[in-house]
């Protein structure tokens, strides 16, 4: 690559951004679902400008600081979106990533087979990175082939690109000591959850296996990647990475060491937890739903909140979890719902998107509000053994709340632990969550974050004496009934940190398609640790990373499936 320097996204040297013409439409092809980028994506690009003796003395790069030791899988997506370049030869280039050929003479337009302009093209690379105590980079550049000079643009473009910790299946059975039943954390429609480790050892995680014969296995974990890829949050689980190796499908998450909050209300040898930790977990839990709910672009509606999918790590920080049904809310102006097929848990369906089959954010309010009252009951959310008015928890929980004897079906082990006007708000909340009409519930804000939900902390002392509530109680929600859920709002990390919603990766299959960074405009960029992901869209404008030299250690780079 010689002496050429580079044009890096977001430095002085930036390159051009610019969205597609008008007359131009993203038409994806048969053997590219829309769900693998959205049009967002695909509708903007970077190249490297319109001098063509300056791009010749330049590359256009992208680095990004990554943990050695690792395999990623790196993803670049592209799209001829201009009317200038519409045939074959008319922009070609190749690409380099970290300081190796990855592929030479690529035109956008003769990889999509005849489908031109607007057609979208990706390919995949798996990158290894060897272990190190250096800092390790990330490093793709894009410079425009001259080989046979009949090409008519000496440009390189680029609409987006991301990366993703890769396990191969081998490397999950280690982890797991060849799925060893003893390590087996749960079951579900998707599969069997594990208890892992990796890095040698050092670290914990959970490893969801796909089964690969259930159809709602593949489909959950289609869009539970889409999903946990684009979202960063305190009180969502997080995903480390993945495993697709034949027939195998396979998630690997960060552990939980408490397990599902089900774990410690009922049915259960653990102790009964605090009336004060059963309130943190729920304010955490809210934060969590917040944040899907007004922390990205359009709502997601995550269609199955229950107690087991509230999970609790070893500081007891709960964790929205299991995104496999979840699916993106409105997305037109002026819409309140969307029309989609029942799914869910019984128990916790919201009655009215169960009748209309009309999906929206309160229909997460009111499976909460069935959380609610399992917190304070104890008790499952359906009990068939029960008289028939008291088997649905919900409906059972709002009728003791109207006769003003919610104290009799409080779980015992709190009976004289909770202050008279908290246990009274809190149940109130929990009614009106639970309202069959959902323009009779509340909608989840983020309200007391900056006290950490003190307001609802009322207990007692240390000789079981109530407290009194010094503050109105909030638990996170809006009580100005009917009022709608402010999409686009902004959601704060535990440390106050404005986070906004990062598209990082998309594996498989994605039914909305991920949040795109648009061309041109700047996000921050939340803190990173190791499980990060990051989907960087062609403006590449996050901040600055230094470029990585031409004389870096040589890594290994092999191209993987070919998609076109």
């Amino acid at each position: 690559m010689g002496e050429r320097r580079t044009i890096h996204p977001g430095g002085v040297a930036s390159g051009v951004t610019y969205q597609k013409d008008p007359n131009v439409t993203i038409k994806y092809p048969m053997s590219i679902p829309s769900y693998i980028a959205p049009t967002d994506v695909y509708g903007t690009a970077r190249s490297m400008g319109p001098n063509p003796q300056l791009n010749l003395k330049f590359n256009l790069t992208w680095t990004i600081s990554v943990d050695a030791g690792f395999t990623y899988l790196v993803r670049l997506h592209f799209c001829e979106i201009m009317n200038a370049v519409s045939h074959i030869n008319m922009r070609v280039f190749d690409i380099f990533i970290n300081n190796q050929t990855a592929f030479t003479a690529f035109d956008v337009i003769s990889q999509t087979h005849g489908g031109g302009l607007g057609m979208p093209v990706y390919r995949d690379f798996i990158v290894f990175f060897h272990n190190t105590t250096e800092s390790q980079f990330l490093w793709i550049a894009l410079h425009p082939n001259t080989a046979d000079g009949k090409h008519g643009s000496d440009d390189a473009e680029m609409n987006g690109l991301e990366h993703c910790r890769h396990f191969s299946f081998a490397e999950i059975r280690d982890a797991t000591n060849n799925f060893d039943e003893a390590l087996l954390l749960g079951v579900g429609g998707f599969g069997k959850v594990y208890k892992g480790f990796i890095d040698n050892g050092a670290t914990r995680v959970a490893i969801k296996r796909g089964n690969p014969l259930s159809e709602q296995g593949v489909h959950e974990f289609q869009i539970e990647i889409e999903m946990l890829s684009k979202l960063r949050h305190r009180h969502l689980v997080s995903l480390i990475g993945y495993c697709k190796e034949d027939y195998e499908l396979i998630l690997v998450y960060d552990y939980m060491g408490q397990g599902t909050l089900r774990e410690h209300l009922y049915r259960t040898q653990n102790p009964p937890i605090p009336w004060k930790q059963r309130l943190a977990i729920c304010i955490g839990a809210t934060r969590g739903l917040h944040y899907l709910h007004t922390g990205v672009k359009h709502a997601i509606i995550h269609r199955d909140v229950k107690t087991t999918n509230i999970l609790l790590d070893d500081n007891w920080i709960a964790k929205v979890s299991d995104f496999g049904l979840s699916r993106t809310g409105p997305t037109a102006l002026g819409d309140t719902h969307v029309t989609t097929v029942v799914k869910g848990s019984f128990g916790y369906l919201d009655p009215e998107y169960f009748l209309r089959q009309q999906l929206t954010e309160k229909s997460d309010v009111y499976s909460f509000g069935v959380v609610l009252f399992e917190v304070l009951c104890a008790r499952p959310a359906l009990n068939k053994a029960l008289p028939a008015e008291e088997v649905c928890l919900a409906e059972w929980g709002m009728e003791c709340v109207k006769r003003g004897t919610i104290r009799s079906i409080v779980d015992p082990y709190l009976k004289g632990k909770i202050a008279p006007e908290c246990l009274k708000k809190f149940a109130e909340t929990a009614k009106k969550c639970v309202e069959e009409q959902w323009i009779d519930r509340p909608a989840i804000e983020d309200e007391g974050a900056e006290d950490g939900g003190g307001k609802f902390e009322a207990d007692t002392d240390d000789d079981g004496v109530p407290l009194a509530l010094e503050n109105e109680p909030s638990l996170g929600f809006s009580m100005r009934i009917g009022s709608s859920v402010s999409v686009g709002g902004r959601s704060e990390d535990s440390s106050g940190s404005a986070l906004t919603p990062s598209a990082v990766f998309s594996q498989i299959l994605n039914p909305t398609g991920r949040e795109p960074i648009r061309c041109g405009e700047r996000r921050v960029r939340p803190r990173r640790g190791p499980s990060d992901r990051r989907f960087i869209a062609s403006n590449g404008r996050r901040e600055s990373h230094p470029t990585v030299r031409c004389d870096e250690p040589v890594i290994d780079v092999a191209p993987v499936v070919r998609h076109t």
